[in-house]
């Protein structure tokens, strides 16, 4: 370019007053520094076009940040598969040591308690919207899981019961399928009553023991009705909340007593 300037006889043109394009590819402008070939042996001389070169800096600067844009998307999207691996990895390692925790509740059994006596009661009503269970065989299992029961509502039992070292009563359950999946069970032994668990009284209670009875004590048809027709009623409530007597029927249960209101044809409110 510079030798084309020289030979200008005007003496106007400078290397900035055009740009050169090969014959065989008039879109594509020649660098500076681009050596001259035989292949570029003719040259195209094009004046210099402010506009044109604005648009091509424009087209450019738009592909160079377009191509930003697909990076920092292509990064983005790593790092939210890498960060979905990790917490795929952190689930399944929390499900994992859970699992191995249940199942080493489940191996740890209890030392000591008393054997299993057969000739238990075979139903028992809640005396607590919760029960304690026992999800196995084995009556010394260290697992125990508090499930919620309705209050007064029936358990059905196989009559063997079994003592802890601590003095917790158990009895063991007949399979249930009651509920969910976690709610069933196929082998469980419930807390009847014990230490240890906050509760104010039974969590089971056998509906066909008298109320004053010990437990194991057993009675006759007859002493039994005469026993529970002399007991103090002190459990039923009415229906503000007001302690009236014990359940006639299971004498454990609550239960709500209310009597008639008599009719007042002043229509005027008694004090």
């Amino acid at each position: 370019k510079e030798e084309l300037c020289r030979q200008d006889f005007t003496g106007n043109l400078t290397p900035e007053s055009f740009h050169l394009f090969a014959v065989g590819d008039q879109t594509t402008r020649l660098d500076n520094d681009r050596a001259i070939t035989p292949d570029l042996e003719v040259l195209v001389l094009q004046p210099h076009d402010p506009e044109q070169e604005a648009r091509e800096e424009a087209a450019r600067k738009q592909r160079e940040e377009y191509e930003r844009e697909e990076r920092e998307m292509a990064l983005f999207i790593l790092r939210e598969e890498e960060d979905r691996k990790a917490r795929e990895e952190r689930i399944v390692a929390e499900r994992k040591a859970k699992k191995e925790e249940a199942e080493k509740a489940n191996k740890m059994v209890v030392d000591g308690g008393g054997p299993i006596i057969e000739g238990g009661p075979c139903l028992y009503v809640c005396g607590t919207n919760a029960i304690f269970l026992k999800k196995s065989s084995n009556p010394r299992a260290g697992k125990i899981v508090k499930q919620k029961r309705d209050e007064g509502s029936q358990v059905r039992a196989t009559g063997r019961t079994w003592t802890g070292p601590s003095g917790g009563k158990w009895a063991e359950l007949l399979p249930s399928s009651e509920g969910s999946k976690e709610e069933s069970w196929d082998r469980a032994w419930s807390l009847v009553e014990g230490p240890g668990f906050g509760l104010e009284g039974p969590a089971l209670v056998d509906p066909n023991r008298p109320p004053d009875a010990e437990p194991g004590e057993e009675y006759a048809e007859e002493e039994w009705e005469e026993k529970a027709a002399a007991t103090v009623d002190v459990w039923n409530t009415d229906f503000l909340g007001n302690k009236r007597g014990r359940c006639r029927k299971c004498h454990e249960c609550l239960s709500f007593s209310m009597h008639a209101m008599k009719i007042n044809p002043t229509g005027k409110a008694r004090g």
